[in-house]
């Protein structure tokens, strides 16, 4: 797991239950428009939560291009020519692309739309 690594190498930090903190605590229901989604994984809980984005918006802001690169597998010039509101929106969509692929096949809620649904309220 990246993360893991990532915390690891940099900042001698070992945690055995980092994957547990974003995907245990099995399946809830999210409702999304007039659509309720029953039996989706709790990592949808955590798009809903604005706490949780504006943290990671945070955290992506604040990253060094080149550690975004390493571990978004991304060109490191690439990255560093995006201003911090784009970082975040390649974020978003390489999340959304996960869940769609993870979840194939599945009726899931929108992961975009919640997340931007979810700022926007917030704001």
């Amino acid at each position: 797991m990246r993360v893991s690594t990532y915390l690891a190498a940099r900042h001698k930090i070992v945690d055995h239950s980092l994957r547990d903190r974003f995907s245990a605590g099995g399946k809830i229901e999210v409702i999304q428009g007039s659509i309720t989604y029953g039996d989706v994984p709790r990592i949808f809980e955590k798009l809903k939560d604005p706490g949780f984005l504006k943290m990671v918006r945070e955290c992506i802001e604040t990253t060094d291009p080149e550690v975004l690169a390493d571990y978004w597998g991304q060109n490191e010039e690439r990255l560093a020519s995006l201003d911090k509101g784009e970082l975040f929106k390649l974020w978003v969509s390489a999340v959304d692309s996960e869940l769609r692929v993870k979840h194939s096949g599945k009726e899931i809620p929108d992961p975009k739309r919640l997340i931007s649904d979810t700022l926007e309220a917030s704001e």
